[in-house]
């Protein structure tokens, strides 16, 4: 009998645990105040995904902060986190965090700032991190908001448009833009073309797709 209140105190403590991590807040942080109502009337979402998702934050100073409620703002490039009043709020400061929308932060989405200014971006700018190694390959998605307005209507149709950019980072910590094909990326992964070439041909990459571009860039690491 002793055995079984015993597991099931276990069991409780468990669950009460990780509902405690699901509802943590970023208690000691400043946020500001998000103007949600630019928002209104859009089609589509500015977020990465309009739904909170369990998350990781470190902050430039090293700090960190696990299992709180996160949303990535891909048009003002803001990370999100839910106050403890529910409100959104914006927070400032932040290395990287990282998305986890199965709850498990071993499997989860990494975006990391700090990276040289390019095209765009400044070094305040958020990447995904796709490939992380000696080159480094990052995802950039920008999101804005495009108006227009049939002829002779008075209503402002406002659609939330999504560009997606590419970059390698390499070890000197230098960054570039790359297009999805094969003569861009080789052009930045330099001293391997025959080896890049047979593994291409040989898995029969398209390097148009992400799975593909991550699994040559892996292997270029690996050599």
């Amino acid at each position: 009998m002793k055995k079984i209140i015993s597991l099931c105190f276990v069991i409780v403590s468990l669950i009460a645990f990780k509902s405690m991590g699901q509802g943590m807040y970023m208690q000691d942080v400043n946020g500001r105040p998000l103007l949600t109502s630019v928002y209104e009337n859009v089609s589509g979402s500015p977020y990465l995904s309009p739904e909170w998702i369990t998350g990781k934050v470190i902050m430039s100073d090293a700090k960190t902060y696990e299992g709180v409620s996160l949303k990535y703002d891909q048009i003002n490039d803001d990370v999100i986190f839910k106050g403890k009043d529910g409100t959104a709020l914006a927070v400032d400061h932040v290395k990287e965090f990282k998305l986890a929308p199965y709850g498990e932060i071993a499997d989860s989405t990494v975006f990391r700032s700090g990276f040289p200014a390019v095209k765009s971006n400044s070094a305040k700018s958020f990447y995904e991190v796709m490939v992380d190694g000696k080159s480094k390959l990052l995802k950039k998605t920008i999101k804005t908001i495009n108006t227009s307005r049939e002829y002779n209507s008075a209503t402002v149709d406002k659609t939330v448009v999504a560009t997606t950019n590419y970059y390698l980072v390499n070890q000197a910590g230098n960054i570039v833009f790359i297009s999805k094909d094969k003569k861009s990326v080789l052009k930045e992964l330099p001293g391997k073309e025959a080896e890049l070439n047979a593994f291409i041909a040989s898995n029969k990459l398209n390097l148009k797709n992400d799975a593909d571009l991550v699994k040559l860039v892996v292997y270029y690491n690996s050599l």
